[in-house]
């Protein structure tokens, strides 16, 4: 789940052609595996978590965001001595059925309203309906140079539009403007 659209080994050798599969790493989870630590439980996806989701995507886009506008930005409860301390405690602790950050909401519910903590989470993400436009996916796919130049297989990208795996086509959109860009 956090891999939004990961595209495992079997599914990496059907999209390329075979002149390109014959690349694609055996492995294509080590990313994940090198940064999982052998904790146990809920502590094994938290440290995965700080690592692979929030290290590589949204403190990244973060960063890019805000260095764009001219803004600093910080994120307080990531201060290494904070995060440290928090791994060390017992999952038990930091988890309530129907609270999300128990402590924090222990610490801050007599200061703020209650519109504001009982609201649901909210990540950076933009409207469904943008990254859900299949018209849009289709004009990238027609007209895709990474189908032109025999990289990418033109029927594994139709059945991900019918099927509607957004992720997968967001991901290979990407790829192809970066393709665009640097190679044509």
């Amino acid at each position: 789940a956090m891999a939004m659209g990961h595209l495992r080994n079997s599914e990496l050798n059907e999209l390329f052609t075979n002149e390109y599969s014959s690349s694609i790493p055996e492995d294509s989870d080590w990313f994940y595996r090198q940064n999982a630590f052998q904790k146990p439980g809920l502590n094994r996806f938290r440290q995965m978590d700080m690592r692979c989701f929030m290290g590589e995507l949204v403190l990244t886009k973060i960063d890019r965001a805000s260095m764009a506008n001219s803004l600093e930005v910080r994120v307080p409860f990531l201060e290494n001595e904070l995060v440290n301390f928090l791994m060390k405690i017992p999952v038990q602790m930091l988890y309530r059925k129907g609270y999300k950050k128990y402590q924090l909401y222990q610490l801050i519910k007599k200061q703020l309203p209650s519109e504001i903590l009982l609201r649901n989470k909210q990540g950076f993400v933009g409207p469904d309906s943008y990254y859900e436009d299949d018209n849009w996916y289709r004009e990238i796919i027609m007209n895709s140079s990474l189908v032109k130049d025999n990289i990418l297989n033109l029927e594994i990208l139709e059945t991900y539009l019918q099927n509607k795996e957004y992720w997968k086509l967001w991901k290979v959109s990407v790829l192809e403007f970066w393709y665009r860009r640097w190679f044509n």
